[in-house]
């Protein structure tokens, strides 16, 4: 029996967890949010996963399965440390790294004796060594290894994944250490692949890639049936018998699970030892050449610049590498953010901002639309060193702090929002890439990056070493070209969507999650309610996250209460309940019987001989 430390109570972390537990391992979980660690001592998993906390209640039961915010309290004598923190933003290419660094961080100072740090969480190429690198500084390096052991559970059958795995991928620098985790694995008796750091971190990588690059091209494929007079389905049944190709990852629809900036955002740019505040839109038109996206994304990449910003973990000044600037043509909703003191953001509605949470003691990523008034965002109140006039925001700074009137975060100043503001445009928005996900924007409120996952990661990664991923462009292209044909499907078969109902069934990115992370149904949502129309909802077990996402939505007790009144029905998200409703009880329910069936679970033949106006992905 081996005990087992591992950090961070996601999804990941828990399953991953419970279920070494379950093989016989003591195991204990390190969570710093107080509140995850007293749901677990109550047998509650903090999300919904199936089978899990059933797992957890018999492991906890058995004195295997232990619950800690204290580092050190868990990983002394522990003989594996599993770092399974989230990389939540990692969204820009050059992914949000901080709980990683944070939880090495943590990890160092309580080593005792040969210990082997297991790297799960998803991260670029590269953070292996970077884990190494703060682990030295606290241990000699004789006295531990950093092996890497991308996960590959899928939400929704996590548990079933982790006892049922198709490999087991490790890398390391010292095969013995990854030998010694493979021997953790062995009651699984999967094929165990062992290779170097990068190359493990860049199977992950590349293996997301690759499933979003069958899912973009059926999904383009369906595109073409649609003008052709194909059916995709039939399509893809006939070419997944290929056993060079296969079934899975067929099934075309609305995409797999970008915000900016309005043009007049200042961004301070830093060319050692000066640095000057010049607008974004100014910033984009000063450089030369770039790319083009199908959806109308300019990209430029600049070569030398740098931008003001803060670490976010210590709130410490730094310069970061800018590494690209983007235009879109946009018309939706843009929030207008101010604080006390007079200073200003202005976003789109999806775009991440770093609100501080008094009750956690540290700063959560929030679309702009969630920010409220009474939220803390950060400015900085340390000087900079850099000899500029151009700081106006740090004047008078230290006098409002020694009259106790602003709470302060160490080396930042939380200024609580006074006002919120929805405004909708018509205007081009900017977005700016930099190398560690923040930067310090106008009037010195700091700011966060613009793009989504694993995909853009890897792509921007590709663009970072000089090659031109033209493919995984396209497949970021395609996933969002879905999900606007799908909205458009919607116009064209209702025409003006002011006054209009319409229903979703599904929120959640995928069935058998709660998960929203990326999910369709928040673009398609929200693109809908910026066109005037009132959106109800239902999804059996992700309506509480959506809720904090969506709050203008009508949450409903059954899909029955969706379709009551409704203009449009649209399937988001097949789950299996979908399959199984009374079809003709909906279709008598709903105001105007148009069905928009974004995954396909229905037969269009069927539904068009109940009375259904009908539109499938890709089907005639």
């Amino acid at each position: 029996m081996a005990k087992i430390s591992v950090i961070g109570m996601g999804y990941v972390g828990l399953v991953t967890a419970a279920c070494f537990a379950d093989l016989g391992n003591e195991v204990w979980c390190v969570e710093l949010d107080g509140h995850k660690i007293e749901l677990l001592r109550q047998n509650k998993a903090p999300f919904y996963e199936p089978g899990l906390e059933e797992l957890i209640a018999r492991n906890a039961s058995a004195g295997r399965l232990h619950f800690t915010t204290r580092y050190e309290e868990a990983i002394p004598d522990s003989d594996f440390v599993f770092i399974c923190v989230g990389t939540p933003m990692a969204e820009n290419g050059a992914a949000e790294l901080k709980y990683v660094c944070m939880a090495a961080e943590s990890i160092g100072p309580n080593l005792r004796g040969y210990t082997i740090i297991v790297n799960k969480s998803t991260v670029p190429i590269g953070t292996g060594d970077m884990v190494t690198d703060i682990l030295s500084r606290y241990a000699d390096p004789g006295t531990f290894a950093v092996v890497s052991n991308p996960e590959f559970l899928r939400e929704g059958s996590a548990v079933n994944d982790f006892f049922n795995p198709d490999r087991i991928v490790l890398g390391a620098g010292d095969r013995t250490a990854a030998e010694k985790v493979a021997e953790l694995h062995a009651p699984l008796n999967a094929p165990v692949i062992i290779t170097d750091l990068h190359t493990a971190e860049m199977i992950k990588y590349a293996s997301n890639a690759f499933l979003a690059t069958r899912i973009s091209f059926i999904n383009e494929i369906a595109h073409i049936c649609e003008r052709l007079g194909a059916d995709v389905k039939e399509v893809a049944r006939g070419m997944g018998m290929d056993r060079r190709i296969g079934p899975h990852f067929l099934n075309a629809g609305v995409g797999f699970g970008g915000s900016c900036f309005a043009g007049g955002e200042v961004v301070f740019l830093v060319n050692p030892p000066s640095v000057q505040p010049r607008p974004l839109a100014e910033v984009f038109n000063a450089l030369e050449g770039g790319d083009f996206t199908r959806d109308g994304v300019e990209v430029r990449y600049p070569s030398g610049w740098y931008a003001l910003s803060l670490d976010p973990a210590t709130g410490q000044p730094m310069v970061t590498p800018i590494l690209c600037v983007t235009r879109r043509p946009y018309e939706g909703v843009m929030v207008r953010l101010q604080t006390r003191m007079g200073r200003r953001i202005e976003v789109t509605a999806d775009h991440p901002i770093p609100v501080y949470r008094p009750e956690k003691d540290a700063f959560e990523i929030v679309p702009a639309l969630e920010v409220q008034e009474g939220d803390f965002l950060a400015t900085p109140i340390v000087p900079f060193p850099l000899a500029s006039d151009h700081l106006y925001w740090l004047q008078g700074m230290d006098e409002v702090l020694q009259a106790g009137d602003i709470q302060r975060y160490g080396p930042l100043a939380l200024l609580p929002v006074t006002s919120v503001s929805h405004y909708h445009s018509q205007e081009a928005v900017y977005s700016l890439e930099t190398g560690n996900g923040f930067f310090v924007g106008s009037d010195g409120l700091l700011v966060h990056n613009c793009f989504p996952k694993d995909v853009r990661a890897l792509a921007y990664m590709a663009k970072a070493q000089d090659c031109h991923p033209q493919l995984l462009q396209a497949v970021l292209e395609i996933n969002e070209d879905a999900r606007r044909r799908f909205v458009g499907k919607l116009l064209e078969m209702l025409g003006d969507l002011r006054g209009r109902t319409i229903g979703v069934l599904g929120l959640s990115f995928k069935p058998n999650t709660d998960d929203m992370r990326e999910a369709p149904s928040i673009e398609i949502i929200t693109r809908i309610h910026e066109m005037g129309a009132e959106v109800k909802a239902y999804d059996p077990v992700a309506m509480p996250r959506a809720e904090e996402i969506l709050p203008w939505v009508t949450y409903c007790a059954t899909p029955y209460d969706v379709a009551k009144g409704a203009d449009a029905l649209l399937v988001v998200t097949e789950w299996n309940e979908f399959k199984q409703l009374n079809m003709e009880r909906i279709r008598d329910l709903m105001r105007e019987p148009v069905l928009l069936d974004g995954r396909n679970v229905y037969e269009p033949a069927e539904m068009r001989r109940l009375g259904f106006r009908y539109y499938g992905v890709g089907r005639p």
